[in-house]
């Protein structure tokens, strides 16, 4: 039952789904600032399970994981100087933030404790997914092979996790850490996408707005996210509020403007492919793209005017992932020439 095509597919996108339940688990986790809630990685607070009170814990704790917290931001600052990544290591080095011990509290602790649940059950499915690719070794290896570069992907980003704990949420990793999702689920995505019949076949022009539309969104990505990163340095030096206690848009710098215009683009390219292609069932997840664009795009005025409220924010950054899932689905379905046989 593994080593049959059904499965695989099953298996790949359920990795895929769960990578993007990841992704709103994550966002949930940045909006109620619950990203230092287990001072440690893997274990929260040395155990898998975490502590429900601070009485389970020893008196001295916040001493405990802050060493340990340290030796591993040395080991990482050794790692980027090897590299020769000199500056980042100097400003981690430097860094007097995240020497600060962490104290214990329920709510994040759990918040936390349930976003690495659901890490540890992503990286099981990936692990599926990539023992039943084994069966395309020989006749088709890319499928091997992009499911490999998927575990892998996995992998490398539960190792940024561990990165973004040691640092205390420093701007870089936390971006890092996001987008390096997006790329394992496009790694799983690909080989587990039907290609177009010859009836459901669409223009060039729509297949070059499809491609340019993920890549915008990629874009809005990474502008989302600097922009999320400029939030935390700006409420650092007390500016994250105007004089109409809105949220500083003259603070938030270059970077979130080109994040705000372009949820203009996206809509108007989500029309203009709404309009012109003929396929129904693209016509569905186009459809599908645009009300999530607009609800995206109503979370992020809420966030200007109400100073960036957690459920405003976790549903911005998970519109956004599924706004990227489904824009990398149809870009991939509109270019793919060959499937898995059913």
């Amino acid at each position: 039952m593994v080593f049959t095509p059904q499965f695989y597919r099953k298996a790949g996108w359920l990795t895929c789904f769960s990578i993007f339940l990841l992704v709103l688990a994550g966002g949930i986790v940045r909006a109620t600032g619950s990203g230092m809630g287990c001072p440690d990685w893997p274990t929260c607070f040395g155990t898998y399970i975490p502590p429900t009170h601070e009485n389970q814990l020893p008196e001295n704790y916040q001493d405990i994981f802050l060493q340990k917290r340290l030796a591993k931001i040395d080991r990482y600052v050794k790692t980027l100087n090897a590299f020769g990544l000199t500056k980042q290591a100097d400003k981690i080095a430097n860094d007097q933030s995240i020497r600060e011990a962490e104290k214990f509290s329920v709510v994040t602790t759990w918040i936390e404790a349930i976003n690495r649940y659901l890490g540890a059950l992503t990286g099981l499915f990936a692990l599926t997914a990539l023992l039943s690719a084994i069966q395309f070794i020989r006749k088709k290896p890319s499928i091997f092979i992009f499911t490999l570069l998927g575990v892998i992907a996995v992998v490398i980003n539960a190792w940024m996790g561990s990165v973004v704990v040691a640092t205390n949420l420093m701007q870089g990793p936390i971006t890092i850490h996001y987008l390096a999702a997006f790329i394992a689920a496009g790694l799983f995505m690909w080989p587990a996408t039907n290609h177009l019949s010859k009836e459901e076949n669409v223009s060039s022009k729509v297949k070059t707005a499809l491609l340019v539309l993920f890549g915008i969104i990629i874009l809005q990505s990474i502008t989302g996210t600097w922009s999320r990163e400029t939030v935390d340095s700006i409420a650092k030096s007390n500016q994250l509020t105007d004089a109409s206690n809105h949220l500083n848009l003259t603070a938030m710098g270059f970077m979130f403007v080109i994040h705000r215009y372009l949820s203009l683009v996206v809509i108007g390219m989500g029309f203009y492919l709404y309009r012109n292609t003929l396929v129904r069932a693209f016509q569905k997840w186009i459809r599908a793209f645009l009300i999530i664009a607009f609800a995206q795009v109503l979370a992020g005025s809420i966030n200007i005017l109400f100073v960036l409220p957690p459920f405003a924010q976790a549903f911005h950054i998970f519109a956004g992932g599924i706004l990227l899932g489904i824009s990398m689905y149809l870009a991939f379905k509109s270019i793919k020439r060959t499937e898995i046989a059913s």
